[in-house]
C-alpha cells in the first residue's frame, strides 16, 4: 500500500468550532488582550488540543500546532 502525502493539514471540526467561537468573542480585542485571552483558552482546552496534536503528528505534521492554531484564529477566523 502506498501512503498519500498530505500537503494541507486541517483541524477537526470540533476544534474549528471552538476556535471560531473564540474568534467571535475576541474579535475586537487589541493584540495584547487577544494574546492573553488566547493563553487562557489554550489552558482551558488543553485536552482537545492534545488530542489534535496527537492526531496531526500521527498524520505526519511536524510544525508548531499551537502557532498554526493561533494564526488561524488571529488572521483567518477573526476576519470572517
Amino acid at each position: 500500500t502506498q501512503t498519500k502525502k498530505i500537503f494541507r493539514f486541517k483541524f477537526t471540526e470540533n476544534l474549528v468550532d471552538e476556535m471560531k467561537e473564540f474568534s467571535r468573542i475576541h474579535k475586537f480585542d487589541d493584540r495584547h488582550d487577544f494574546k492573553d485571552a488566547w493563553e487562557m483558552w489554550l489552558v482551558k482546552n488543553d485536552t482537545l488540543i492534545s488530542e489534535e496534536r496527537h492526531r496531526l503528528e500521527s498524520d505526519g505534521y511536524t510544525g508548531d500546532i499551537e502557532d498554526k492554531m493561533f494564526k488561524s484564529v488571529r488572521y483567518y477566523y477573526r476576519k470572517k
